[in-house]
């Protein structure tokens, strides 16, 4: 996996008997989970090494944090994230080769790479730009697919649940009150949604909404727009959604200008 949910304040409650060492001993054990999307071996002395600390400090964690099984180390809330993910990854591709077959595709045709089973290094996002494993930025080489003959009806923008996804993922940068989200701004939010929902062929709400949703994460993972970059004496930038949605700003964000 190369995202998961960092639930922050039910982290905080968790390690606040640990000291700072210990803490990210801990952390790095959740990311040996998730990148491997198996639970951890029984070997401490292999974990003390991988994640530089002592067989002592693994073994507390591990007791602490996690239930050993006959193949290693579970943690109910690493195996539901990584069964949603993988979940939700065989959906996906069940979606393109059921796309794939409607559209007459065969094995021949080019276009139907992206619903190859061979083991890549790239991993297809639902905003349909692959994602390298060491990478952070959208790729700007779209995948190659033919468009639908008939396009699919764009569902009217829904601003109340973009609003709430902005809030959701990203609490700590400024919100627009609804009673502020005026006409000019629902008419910015409309305008992206519709480029977007035809761009993408998105299929239905929850695809589209989850394009969005993926992109807010993408945002977090940039200093600049996270406002933690100060430029010499003036406060430091922090995003909104309204300077989001402009073209030319929603265009750089997207090809990842922000994360350099």
């Amino acid at each position: 996996m190369n995202y998961y949910q960092h639930h922050i304040g039910d982290f905080i409650k968790v390690t606040a008997r640990l000291s700072d060492s210990q803490t990210m001993a801990y952390l790095r054990l959740l990311w040996v989970y998730y990148d491997t999307e198996k639970p951890l071996p029984n070997d401490s002395k292999l974990l003390a090494f991988q994640l530089g600390t002592t067989e002592e400090v693994v073994e507390m964690l591990l007791t602490t944090f996690f239930v050993k099984h006959e193949d290693g180390w579970h943690q109910t809330r690493c195996d539901k994230e990584i069964q949603e993910y993988q979940a939700f990854k065989e959906k996906k591709i069940a979606a393109g080769k059921a796309s794939a077959e409607k559209k007459g595709y065969s094995r021949s045709t080019p276009v139907q790479q992206p619903f190859n089973t061979c083991s890549t290094d790239v991993q297809l996002t639902t905003n349909h730009y692959p994602l390298s494993n060491d990478s952070l930025t959208f790729s700007k080489e779209k995948v190659v697919e033919d468009k639908p003959s008939t396009p699919l009806k764009i569902i009217d923008c829904p601003h109340e649940k973009i609003l709430d996804l902005w809030q959701e993922v990203l609490p700590e940068m400024p919100q627009h009150l609804r009673s502020q989200w005026n006409a000019a701004r629902q008419q910015a939010l409309r305008v992206r949604w519709k480029a977007i929902w035809t761009s993408e062929d998105m299929a239905s709400e929850e695809e589209a909404l989850d394009y969005w949703r993926r992109l807010f994460q993408f945002i977090r993972q940039s200093k600049f727009l996270m406002g933690k970059v100060s430029v010499k004496d003036r406060p430091a930038f922090q995003i909104t959604l309204e300077w989001l949605i402009k073209p030319a700003n929603w265009s750089k964000v997207v090809e990842g200008k922000y994360h350099e």
